[in-house]
């Protein structure tokens, strides 16, 4: 019986088409498209993990160009970004340091002793002898909220087994107002000279996404030093709670 059936419709079909090739002119016949199996996939979710490498890559470029060197490993926070059709709604990002003394992307922002600066050596560093820079760079928060905290440096130095756990804040209060409020006590000829070299760490860090972006400036002392950098940010749909991501840093 269900012989029977298979032949019947093995027959039905066959007659099908060939009513259709009797009934179309060859004329008129089109070419058949084929599907481009790989044009298929990149159109699909299955593409968004080589968007997240991407997204990686360019928040290390962002903490490279700061003068700040990524840690070890990347981290990520889930179910957290504000970027339509990200996989688990990930949201990756890359923290790093600087060790001092530095001015990130300036380096050693030091005006010697001088004619005009008759006190100096002056120090404008941002990042002084025996202290570290960290930098936290996030990819997919697009509002921030206005608080900044949330994100910390635990940290640990292996020479003088010292450590501590400090907050971080945004960029400009971490890097750019202390070197402000130094420039403000010095003599106003000296003043000149000292906006003048930190006119292109305003412009670095201005370049930054500042939305998510956390920064800090942590008195380690001299020696290898162990740093750990996690929380969270908030931003105007939730909060994100990241990973912890490693660093290891020789700190003069």
């Amino acid at each position: 019986m269900l012989a029977s059936v298979r032949r019947i419709m093995t027959m039905g079909a066959v007659g099908a088409a060939a009513i259709v090739l009797v009934a179309t002119p060859v004329a008129q016949a089109e070419p058949e498209i084929k599907p481009d199996p790989l044009a298929a996939i990149e159109s699909t979710d299955a593409a968004l993990p080589t968007d997240i490498l991407g997204l990686i890559e360019t928040a290390n470029e962002q903490l490279s160009g700061l003068g700040i060197e990524p840690f070890l490993w990347p981290t990520a926070a889930i179910n957290c970004s504000q970027v339509p059709g990200t996989p688990l709604g990930l949201v990756p990002a890359v923290a790093g340091a600087a060790p001092g003394p530095t001015t990130p992307p300036i380096g050693d922002l030091t005006i010697p002793k001088s004619v005009l600066n008759p006190d100096g050596p002056t120090d404008l560093n941002a990042v002084k002898k025996g202290e570290v820079l960290y930098g936290f760079v996030p990819a997919g928060i697009v509002n921030d909220s206005g608080d900044k905290s949330g994100m910390n440096v635990a940290w640990f130095n292996v020479d003088t087994f010292k450590g501590g756990f400090v907050p971080m804040g945004s960029l400009t209060n971490a890097i750019l107002a202390p070197i402000e409020a130094q420039i403000a006590k010095l003599p106003e000829v000296i003043q000149v000279l000292a906006n003048a070299a930190v006119a292109p760490l305003k412009i670095a860090v201005n370049a930054l996404p500042q939305a998510g972006t956390r920064a800090a400036v942590v008195k380690t002392g001299s020696g290898t030093v162990l740093s750990l950098v996690l929380g969270s940010v908030t931003h105007s749909s939730g909060t994100c709670y990241f990973l912890p991501t490693l660093g290891i840093h020789d700190v003069g």
